[in-house]
């Protein structure tokens, strides 16, 4: 990246002072006012600690340099692909010029290492030859060691080195950062702080705070302030914070008082380490640049490529790329800063940062919410760099901490067997020690130089159980448990544990407590009883309690031997309460009125997913009937505005009228989409809403034998109805048949009974086929599985990258909001249990897989290689507005589609990549690292604007992992009811996401452009890998 490529803004001050710096050094004493003020106007400065490589031996030169204060060692070897491998021939000092093989065109003679904390000016090669061009006579004295025929670096005031000096002499780098992500995140911030220095000067001045001043410095919040106002792409307070906090974990930055994290507050300052060298001489100034070191530099770029790439960018495009790498790392250093700090330091945000973390451990699936929360308040983290072989403990030492692998491995070494296993990521070990005082049973030994690990302390591991036993509360009938309340940090009681019919009757007693619940959320409990009562309780039989309740009849509280146990650390102490959760005797009419209230609530949480049941449908005629007779008008009114809400909201409109919608002329068309919807996280209407299972759909069957058969149902038709109608078309007899999804490769699986909505269940390029009992082997596939589109320009390369990642956001926000909450617990719990569609979840989920295998099969179904490239060029950017418009389900799409094996072979194809456009695509995939469960990605995604397009397989893998972390019911089968809170949040965080409005911007852009929408919603696509990779070799 270059540093200054527009210096139009640059005011006569700053060239006078630049023009005083060319004064100040001999070799341009006698250069007359005007020829030094035309360098000043193509000047730019440049700063760099010691060691850094600012040019390579062999590198074609884009710079000439003026070293105004500092030294640069010149280093010169036989083999120019060890370049730093050689001797040091001199160092330069003040007053030097060198680098002037630009002039005359050719690769750089020698390296080029800064020896100390330098300054220089540089002018780049197109602008030196034009004004050397004019001013030829004057400055010859400059080049008259250098022509074309004699390409050698001059030097002026230079000190001879012995030649058999090594180059490896100055200080190592820190250990921590040894990655060319560390490198690459050291030398943005240099070029950050070019940037402030040349464009935005006032961002960094003295500063006095309590009477003290600190020079060259900036508040927290006008850093913060600076990214956000000059960024094009939004980003959260939240988010920037991690990103000066990369640069403060990479030594870049620092606080002028040695605090370790950084702070978003106008009273606490923070400086440049170049700018703070220039104040206090410092031992070694910002040794994280260690990749840049004399050791590591055959390694990566030098800083010279990176000031000269992209030249001719905008001031806004040169922040961007330094923006988005530094996106990339905040995410790992806001959480490293809240595990950093001690127990006593961290605040609630630090708190729900690690908890958001352990919900992702697997040691910690089986532990309650309660525990999770309080171990986020004292878990310790541990880092080890450039360990291997360091043992953590040895057999036989006293146990005393239990671990869990973040990073790295271990292996576990017993005396006389010696290594017995290896530990990954993921893995814990020492957990023994929490339970018992047995010393360690192994030695743990690092194998990896990089090695993190959460740790947890006996004492306080010990102190959390007693603590959260201390806070429970068990309600007991006969003798047994059938509700458990555990008392959280914030001091209210939630519900851990309980029979299906006592957390009813807490629920009402809940809801009547809130009945100004204004959002779905407002109280967590509703909110997550009712999301996931499917899996332990029927509508049917919530309707009878609550209609039961309301006419007196329901006996379900009237157990004379219930008890409440209140477990403290001293004692067991038993108090008779009656019936638990009933309030004193109240009036008939205010029971009423809580039972009103909860259907309400009810409605507001499900929506049209339970307004559309035959249970609730009978259950809201009887209440209505039974309120009309009792006269509570106002109650009545209450339920049927709520009824009308949850029509407003409606996306199950007739599939005819969504025909009509979608086929409807312009002008309807944009009407439509932005017309309001009262209560609707949307500020629009989709013109194709999601689908319903009233709907019907055309099916069609195949067999063996290559017949077919189609069938119109709706899709609630189980899949043994669907098999029962076909296999009478076949002439068969079911009994004898199977139904089964057969994929583009030949492989079947037999669809379970009970499964609804069968055709959206299929995967990419599936069919349904009927096969005889017991078949096995592979399925002859139909043509059109696993065929290429026929050759031709595609569509891609005629529209603007920009016009289809915004019809791809469009398209994938009205998929997003079809999903209706319910259908998450029906496809993760198992859709064949609940008879329940999920047709518009899967049809999101296939839309990930149709955009990423539609990239390679764009890419490898080209055969010219110009083309491929364009193709490739062109996703890159798609990917890129996707990224802006926070449709990261597209976005991670096509970049899985780009890294895909078929594609990433053709070596040939990507050397006509530009590099810019590679380095850009090797940025988004930091953002996919699986490494430490997406911790990267996570925390992206969490401090984005809304609304967000979430990357939804991580979604599912989260969701599951719950589910299969947990058992849904526990001890006396008492409902787990702190596994479905952790599912319930998973999908309230989803819900969250989709909040909010899209820029206008993207729905202007797609009106203007209808033509894209046809084209994106029938992607070409082959999925099978097989087939994608034989024609990947085919081409290269």
């Amino acid at each position: 990246m270059e540093v200054n490529p527009s210096f139009s803004q640059r005011s006569d001050d700053d060239i006078n002072a630049i023009v005083n710096d060319f004064k100040g050094l001999g070799a341009f004493h006698s250069f007359p006012r005007r020829l030094l003020v035309t360098l000043a106007q193509h000047t730019q400065r440049i700063t760099l600690p010691n060691d850094i490589l600012l040019f390579k031996q062999g590198e074609v030169g884009s710079l000439w340099y003026i070293l105004l204060d500092g030294s640069v060692d010149i280093v010169v070897a036989e083999d120019t692909n060890e370049p730093l491998q050689g001797i040091t021939v001199c160092t330069l000092s003040k007053g030097a010029t060198f680098g002037e093989s630009v002039l005359f065109g050719g690769e750089r003679k020698a390296s080029a290492v800064t020896r100390q904390v330098t300054h220089f000016l540089a002018i780049r090669a197109e602008e030196l030859k034009a004004i050397y061009q004019e001013n030829a006579e004057k400055m010859k004295p400059l080049f008259r060691n250098h022509s074309k025929d004699q390409d050698k670096e001059p030097v002026q005031n230079i000190e001879e080195i012995d030649a058999g000096r090594n180059v490896h002499r100055f200080v190592s780098a820190r250990e921590s950062v040894t990655s060319a992500r560390g490198g690459q995140l050291v030398l943005t911030g240099f070029t950050l702080y070019q940037l402030i220095q040349e464009h935005f000067p006032t961002l960094i001045q003295d500063k006095t705070v309590h009477l003290r001043t600190y020079p060259l410095c900036s508040s927290g919040k006008e850093l913060v302030d600076w990214i956000i106002l000059n960024a094009s792409v939004p980003r959260s307070r939240n988010m920037v914070i991690g990103m000066w906090q990369a640069l403060m974990d990479a030594e870049v930055i620092e606080n002028v008082n040695g605090l370790p994290q950084f702070k978003d507050e106008a009273q606490v300052l923070y400086r440049f380490t170049v700018s703070a060298s220039e104040c206090s001489p410092r031992g070694s100034l910002c040794s994280t640049a260690s990749l840049f070191r004399r050791d590591n530099m055959k390694k990566v770029q030098s800083m010279e490529s990176l000031f000269s790439t992209g030249s001719t960018d905008s001031i806004t495009a040169q922040l961007d790329e330094c923006f988005d790498v530094l996106e990339q790392c905040a995410p790992e250093s806001l959480t490293y800063a809240a595990f950093i700090k001690s127990s006593n330091e961290r605040t609630e945000e630090d708190i729900m940062i690690i908890f958001e973390e352990l919900l992702h451990v697997k040691a910690f699936s089986q532990l309650s919410h309660a525990v999770k929360k309080e171990l986020a308040s004292c878990i310790h983290f541990d880092s080890y760099t450039n360990k291997t072989g360091h043992q953590l403990f040895r057999q036989g030492d006293l146990g005393t901490s239990w671990f869990i692998i973040l990073r790295g491995s271990v292996n576990v070494i017993v005396n006389g067997k010696g290594i017995v296993c290896t530990l990954h990521e993921g893995d814990d070990f020492g957990k023994l020690a929490l339970v018992n005082d047995a010393p360690r049973a192994a030695t743990i030994e690092l194998c990896e130089d990089h090695c993190s690990f959460l740790r947890i302390d006996k004492d306080d591991f010990n102190r959390i159980l007693k603590a959260v036993e201390a806070n429970t509360v068990r309600l007991q009938e006969h003798g047994r448990d059938v509700l458990i309340l555990e008392k959280g940090r914030d001091s209210e009681y939630s519900v851990a544990a309980g029979t299906p019919e006592k957390m009813l009757e807490h629920l009402m007693d809940v809801a009547m407590k809130d009945v100004a619940m204004k959002d779905d959320y407002d109280n967590s409990f509703i909110y997550e009883f009712f999301l996931t009562h499917a899996t332990f309780i029927s509508v049917e039989e919530i309707c009878n309690i609550l209609l039961g309740t309301y006419k007196g009849t329901w006996l379900g509280r009237g157990d004379t031997d219930t008890q409440i146990i209140v477990v403290s650390e001293d004692a067991h102490e038993q108090t008779d309460f009656g019936s638990f959760g009933r309030s004193e005797k109240q009036q008939q009419e205010s029971t009423k009125k809580k039972i009103v209230n909860l259907v309400i609530k009810w409605i507001r949480v499900m929506g049209q997913s339970i307004v559309t049941d035959t249970h609730f449908s009978k259950l809201f005629k009887d209440m209505t009937a039974l309120l009309t007779k009792d006269k509570l008008n106002k109650s009545l009114d209450a339920l049927n505005i709520a009824l009308m809400d949850s029509y407003l909201q409606r996306r199950g409109t007739p599939r005819a009228e969504r025909r009509d919608l979608q086929h409807s002329k312009q002008k309807v068309f944009t009407q439509t989409l932005f017309r309001k919807s009262t209560g609707s996280a949307m500020s629009y209407l989709p013109p194709v809403p999601g689908v319903v299972a009233t709907d019907k759909e055309d099916v069609t069957v195949y067999s063996v034998d290559g017949k077919k058969v189609t069938i119109s149902a709706t899709l609630q038709t189980p899949a043994e109805e669907l098999l029962r109608i076909v296999a009478k078309d076949f002439q068969q007899d079911p009994i004898a048949l199977d139904l089964a999804e057969v994929t583009s490769s030949g492989e079947f699986s037999i669809i379970r009974s009970g499964v609804v909505s069968v055709p959206g269940t299929l995967k990419l390029n599936s069919r349904l086929f009927v096969l005889p009992k017991g078949y096995s082997g592979k399925v002859r596939t139909l043509p059109d599985q696993d065929s290429f589109p026929m050759n031709g320009t595609s569509r891609i390369l005629l529209e603007t990258a920009k016009d289809i990642a915004y019809h791809l956001t469009l398209y994938d926000f009205e998929l997003l909001h079809n999903v209706s909450r319910t259908e998450y617990v029906y496809l993760v719990f198992g859709r064949h249990k609940f008879g329940k569609i999920t047709t518009n979840l899967d049809t999101l989920l296939r839309r990930f897989n149709e955009v990423q295998f539609w990239v390679v099969t764009e890419i490898c179904r080209t055969e010219d290689i110009q083309t491929r490239a364009r193709y490739i060029c062109k996703f890159i950017k798609i990917a890129s507005y996707c990224k802006a418009c926070n449709n990261l389900n597209s976005f991670f799409a096509i970049v899985l589609g780009l890294v895909n094996v078929s594609v990433s072979r053709l070596h040939s194809t990507w050397e006509k990549v530009p590099g810019k456009l590679k380095k850009k695509l090797e940025t988004f995939e930091r953002l996919i690292d699986p490494s430490m469960n997406h911790r990267a990605l996570r925390v992206y995604q969490s401090n984005i604007k809304k609304p967000v397009i979430p990357f939804l397989p991580l979604v599912m893998k989260d969701c599951a992992f719950i589910h299969e972390g947990n058992d849904t019911f526990v001890k006396e089968n008492l409902v787990n009811f702190d596994k479905l809170r952790m599912f319930s949040l998973r999908i309230h965080t989803i819900e969250e996401m989709k909040k909010g409005t899209l820029d206008e911007t993207i729905i202007t852009a797609t009106l203007r452009t209808p033509h894209i929408r046809k084209f994106i919603k029938t992607l070409p696509v082959v999925n099978n890998q097989t087939t994608l990779h034989l024609k990947s070799k085919s081409l290269e």
